[in-house]
């Protein structure tokens, strides 16, 4: 068996920016994608290589989508420019830019408490009026897919999914409707409906806000909190999530590059819809 050799004087950042690069240029898997957050510890670590020297609490859930099929059963396609560009093209569809955030979910979900309920539904009902604000200037099939604005809200706030990790079902919204009712007078049973769903949306959403996109789609996203208005929602062919990606100015005709932000959740749009829609249209996409 061969010796390899070791270098000492490689720096982490290069460490771990030539295995992610070898990663998805080998395996062309996409899932490593889904624990790149935007902060980052480590300077000059591309956006789509994971800072595997931090690891936050939460994290793993966020990043869990193993009931989505956002890319249908489209395979990935893989393109790295390594060291000194260090840039990952990934074949796939620019969705829609953001054109509304909430303030973060995470604050509302922070515990099963009675005294939380009267705010919570404040937050709660000035996010339903936006959505039906929004429904009613847009097709209702791309805003709302012909659902209530409190349905979509429920859904997007846990991804659509239960605590226990399955997709949800119409009955998920009993849930909703009784930690929106939580008292302290609540009984054991619905105290514990209750838990159940604040735990759902704590474990996905406890680091993203909502969003809405642009008037093109009108979606209803969930996405991490660091986004921003122009913020652009994509697809990446093979991925199972959608992501957020962020334009980077550059010069010298270099074309348009982009900083991965971190995976989103768009209702709607979880299953291959978009491969369907008449926006879709497939280019490479480039990763800084």
């Amino acid at each position: 068996m061969g010796m390899t050799s070791v270098d000492y004087t490689c720096s982490v950042a290069d460490l771990y920016t030539a295995v992610a690069g070898r990663i998805y240029s080998t395996s062309h898997d996409l899932g490593l994608l889904r624990h790149c957050p935007a902060k980052k510890s480590i300077p000059l670590l591309p956006s789509w290589v994971p800072d595997w020297s931090t690891w936050t609490f939460g994290t793993l859930a966020v990043a869990h989508d193993a009931p989505y099929a956002a890319s249908g059963t489209t395979s990935p396609r893989v393109r790295l420019h390594a060291s000194p560009e260090n840039r990952l093209e990934l074949a796939g569809c620019l969705v829609d830019r953001l054109t509304h955030l909430s303030s973060p979910i995470g604050p509302h979900y922070r515990r099963v408490d009675p005294a939380d309920t009267a705010e919570r539904n404040k937050w709660l009902d000035e996010q339903t009026r936006f959505i039906q604000r929004r429904a009613r200037k847009h097709n209702p099939s791309t805003a709302t897919g012909g659902e209530t604005a409190v349905q979509v809200l429920q859904r997007t706030l846990t991804g659509n999914l239960t605590l226990a990790g399955s997709i949800a079902k119409a009955s998920h919204q009993a849930f909703f409707d009784t930690h929106m009712a939580l008292t302290e007078t609540s009984s054991t049973e619905e105290t514990e409906m209750a838990r159940k769903f604040i735990d759902a949306a704590r474990r996905k959403s406890r680091s993203r806000r909502l969003a809405l996109t642009a008037a093109e789609t009108g979606f209803v996203c969930a996405v991490p909190e660091e986004a921003e208005r122009g913020d652009w929602v994509v697809m990446f062919h093979g991925a199972r999530s959608l992501f957020l990606v962020r334009e980077r100015p550059t010069g010298g005709g270099k074309g348009r590059r982009f900083v991965l932000l971190g995976p989103a959740y768009v209702h709607g749009l979880m299953q291959g819809e978009g491969l369907r829609a008449e926006w879709y249209r497939e280019r490479w996409i480039s990763l800084v």
